[in-house]
């Protein structure tokens, strides 16, 4: 099993030349293990057409809950790349760890 560093970003809403816009502030960095994706998941991603979908697994602690609980107020950077996060849950095979679904941003 593979690990990376990730950096988890917040939509931040800023006001420029009086237009509201959309920025991401770095909220959250941690180690993520990239796991091989499981059967559902891999049908959740063709059902869906996701682009370059990663499974990322990240050890659980106050600020993960908030991401997972607001996910559309967040994306992760993984490896110099912003993907959008799809859906997460609690690891069934590691206790005290969320898998998240994430899809390339564009």
């Amino acid at each position: 099993m593979d690990n990376a560093r990730v950096i988890f970003r917040q939509r931040k809403q800023e006001t420029v030349e009086g237009r509201k816009v959309d920025a991401w502030a770095d909220y959250y960095t941690a180690w993520a293990d990239l796991p091989s994706q499981s059967m559902t998941e891999r049908v959740e991603i063709q059902n869906r057409g996701l682009v370059d979908a990663v499974t990322l697994e990240v050890r659980t602690c106050c600020r993960v809950e908030e991401i997972r609980r607001n996910q559309k107020q967040f994306r992760v950077m993984f490896r110099g790349v912003d993907y959008d996060l799809i859906g997460a849950d609690y690891s069934r095979r590691r206790s005290g760890f969320i898998r998240f679904l994430a899809s390339r941003a564009d």
